[in-house]
């Protein structure tokens, strides 16, 4: 279910977080990347912010992350799309 906090910086995500697919007993690992790493963000000149996925350990697939940056909602909103229409 994905979810939202408005703030500024906004905070988003989509699906368990790390700690509640541990305790849901799932094997995971994860990624944080900063803004500063993300080529549309230093084109907007806005890199405050990361972006933390939330794998299966041994698949790698990667259906849950959240994300604190500015406009937040419409990250996982296309991501969300891309995973359902894979």
């Amino acid at each position: 279910m994905p979810w939202v906090v408005f703030a500024d910086l906004q905070v988003a995500g989509v699906g368990l977080s790390e700690a509640a697919a541990r305790a849901a007993g799932h094997e995971v690992k994860t990624s944080i990347v900063p803004l500063d790493h993300v080529p549309r963000a230093r084109a907007a000149r806005d890199t405050r912010g990361l972006i933390k996925l939330v794998a299966g350990a041994n698949t790698d697939r990667l259906p849950d992350g959240q994300t604190s940056r500015p406009r937040a909602p419409t990250a996982f909103r296309r991501w969300r799309w891309r995973l359902s229409s894979a």
